[in-house]
């Protein structure tokens, strides 16, 4: 973070269009939310599938839960919400070439997007990761996108007595933590670490 009061950070890979983010650095714009973007080059990642990092990220910043989600009206959460939402289903039209080798190679398919996850940071400061379901409809990439917001205002607000934190209460390591969303529940549940490299 270049500094202490930017709430959303956007990590792009250098061949993803710019286009594809325009809208919603246009809506952020609009709510007053600070936010920074960076570009990276093409790169190869050693990894399981899970946690290696799509080509679109979105980080959300501490400051975003302490600022603007707790602060926002109906209207500005709604905005907020539907230009995520629209961000993720355009990113799910895009194609990635995948290269994989070794024992645990890459899944052909996969039921998450390859282009575009959103990633936060706990109150005790263990990195997340959020799966975004790839055949989503808009109306369940819609509820996704609610429940992960309403999970993390409520972790952020409580401070310990919420669901996220006693999800996080049951693992060791403060590693990366990876979350995917059940459309069936409509419920953000952690992933079990699995070498095998699907959930």
């Amino acid at each position: 973070m270049s500094t202490s009061q930017t709430q959303i950070a956007i990590g792009r890979q250098v061949d993803v269009p710019q286009e594809l983010v325009a809208d919603f650095l246009d809506t952020l714009a609009k709510l007053s939310i600070p936010f920074e973007t960076k570009e990276h080059e093409r790169r190869f990642y050693n990894g399981l599938e899970h946690y290696l990092p799509t080509v679109l990220v979105v980080f959300l910043a501490k400051p975003f839960f302490d600022a603007f989600l707790k602060e926002a009206g109906v209207d500005a959460y709604a905005l907020f919400k539907h230009s995520l939402t629209s961000l993720i289903r355009r990113a799910a039209l895009m194609n990635v070439k995948l290269v994989s080798s070794g024992q645990y190679k890459i899944q052909t398919e996969s039921p998450y997007s390859r282009v575009i996850s959103v990633y936060t940071r706990s109150c005790s400061e263990v990195p997340i990761k959020f799966l975004i379901p790839a055949e989503a409809s808009e109306v369940e990439s819609a509820e996704a996108v609610d429940a992960m917001l309403k999970l993390l205002q409520e972790h952020h607000i409580k401070n310990g007595d919420d669901r996220l934190s006693k999800m996080l209460a049951e693992i060791e390591m403060k590693s990366l933590q990876v979350f995917r969303y059940s459309i069936e529940t409509r419920t953000w549940l952690l992933l079990p670490r699995n070498f095998g490299g699907t959930p």
